[in-house]
């Protein structure tokens, strides 16, 4: 089965790949929330069933986080993130940092090949 999402642009495709392929704790969907109730909220459900990695608590990186898998196998962080952290995130800011990365890239590339 294969499912097409759009995500805030950004094209995402899931796939089932057969019973031979397990959910494993290398992939995580991170879910970043508006208030400390709504972490607890999904924790709440998420862990139901499931397996607690990280207990919901505070660390340096959040006021509120846990890492949970659910009853499916799917790992799931979750955190209370305040309005910088989230930008951090952001869709845009990833973009300008791999745009920056690209055009150093290719400054370095122009300089080696002018050595030619």
């Amino acid at each position: 089965m294969v499912i097409n999402i759009e995500i805030e642009g950004q094209k995402l495709m899931f796939l089932d790949a057969g019973p031979m392929f397990k959910p494993n704790l290398t992939v995580s969907l991170m879910m970043m929330c508006d208030s400390k109730d709504e972490v607890e909220d999904y924790y709440q459900k998420l862990s139901e069933n499931g397996k607690v990695m990280m207990e919901l608590d505070a660390y340096p990186w959040s006021e509120k986080y846990a890492w949970v898998e659910d009853q499916f196998g799917i790992s799931w962080q979750l955190y209370y993130g305040s309005e910088k952290a989230k930008q951090k995130f952001s869709r845009d800011d990833v973009h300008r940092k791999e745009q920056r990365k690209m055009q150093r890239s290719f400054e370095l590339l122009h300089l080696n090949l002018s050595k030619f």
